[in-house]
């Protein structure tokens, strides 16, 4: 559940912290971008990289989940339809050079959620009538991970399986870890 948890910098809500014996021992934060990606993408990577220094550097191991579908739509100010945005291996690409990071305190694992949406029939006139139609229509399918090569050990491309085995290790070590103490 979620839980606000110790940081080295500053204590931080997180989406999802597993306790043993009432205390934090690994978490999960999971962004999801629905809009907007590339104007805001630069600081949901700079916050994600924050969240990660502020916990690990506290010793506290912090996966992060990124969900976000393959075509985005972008509103204006005013929340009318622009255009719409694609997630490609370069707007992804400070995610791939950090899922290749080797042998850092900051490299966790990262699990990216991308996934296809059924199509509208039109453009949507505002950010109400998208809402509108995929709270009526919606059909998720998984993006296909050898569209997005280039992907390290630190991250998963829709990797679910890896993901979870990962994550169940480090639950595990951290478990053992308390039970030493």
């Amino acid at each position: 559940k979620e839980k606000k948890v110790h940081g080295v910098f500053k204590d931080k809500n997180i989406d999802i912290t597993f306790c043993y014996k009432g205390n934090p021992i690994f978490c999960i934060n999971v962004k999801s971008i629905q809009q907007n990606y590339k104007q805001n993408g630069v600081n949901y990577f700079d916050n994600m990289i924050g969240e990660i220094v502020n916990l690990v550097l506290d010793k506290m191991p912090l996966f992060q989940v990124f969900i976000l579908p393959n075509k985005i739509p972008y509103f204006m100010g005013n929340k009318k339809f622009r255009k719409w945005e694609y997630v490609n291996k370069h707007t992804m690409e400070q995610y791939i050079n950090y899922s290749n990071l080797k042998n850092t305190f900051i490299s966790p694992s990262v699990l990216v959620f991308n996934y296809n949406l059924n199509d509208m029939p039109s453009n949507p006139i505002d950010s109400d009538e998208y809402k509108s139609f995929y709270s009526d229509n919606i059909a998720i399918t998984k993006c296909d991970e050898r569209e997005n090569d280039g992907w390290g050990d630190n991250c998963f491309f829709n990797d679910y399986s890896n993901f979870i085995n990962e994550a169940v290790k480090v639950i595990t070590d951290a478990i053992n870890k308390e039970k030493n103490k």
